[in-house]
């Protein structure tokens, strides 16, 4: 096992999760989102340096920021269980590539433009794509990076990072002022911004398939 100030190798460290099948179900993935934010409560306390609480605001609002984190004050955890292949059609390697959505950009620059945003990536080896991305095969991946939604918004307002429209959602579009919120009628986001993990800084890594103990 070995430190450095911001970045802590895990092994033999537990996670295991149920991925909703359905993208468009957005209260599964919010139940998701909390249980995989208890995951990762636990895991950071237990086996890293970062000592993490759940938000208290999330007791009466789940669509609050969902951690306060000693260093980094209040965080927001994204969970990154699968790579989004389509990122290689606009010059993206997706092993090295996170989405971030237009709905959550719209909320963090409104409400919290100091927030720090969480991406914690877990991908089992060889985790393939469809169709075209069949051969596309990533290898395995485990690690938690931080980027402040400042830089995030620069990255954005310059032009740097592509804006990728989710089609199935477009059908979707009634509601002019919840498109000017990045969301289609029933809530869910239009579609998603690639940021590299390089412009990012890491957190936590593991070289083994985490498991919960």
């Amino acid at each position: 096992m070995w430190f450095t100030k911001r970045w802590q190798f895990m092994s033999n460290v537990k996670c295991d999760s149920k991925v909703p099948s359905d993208n468009e179900d957005k209260i599964a993935w919010c139940e998701e989102g909390e249980r995989r934010e208890e995951q990762f409560i636990e895991l950071m306390n237990r086996h890293t340096h970062l000592k993490v609480s759940l938000n208290p605001e999330k007791h009466s609002n789940r669509y609050a920021p969902d951690l306060i984190v000693a260093g980094y004050g209040l965080c927001d955890l994204k969970a990154v269980q699968t790579p989004f292949f389509l990122c290689g059609d606009h010059g993206f390697n997706p092993y090295l590539t996170i989405t971030l959505n237009t709905k959550d950009i719209y909320r963090y620059r409104e409400s919290y433009p100091g927030l720090t945003i969480l991406f914690w990536v877990t991908w089992p080896e060889g985790i393939d794509g469809d169709g075209k991305y069949k051969s596309k095969a990533q290898p395995y991946k485990w690690a938690v990076y931080e980027i402040k939604m400042t830089t995030v918004l620069e990255i954005v307002d310059s032009g740097l990072t592509p804006y990728h429209p989710y089609k199935n959602r477009q059908k979707y579009m009634t509601k002019p002022w919840m498109q000017a919120k990045g969301m289609d009628d029933r809530g869910n986001a239009l579609g998603s911004y690639f940021l590299d993990v390089r412009w990012m800084e890491p957190v936590a890594s593991s070289e083994n398939p985490p498991k919960l103990v």
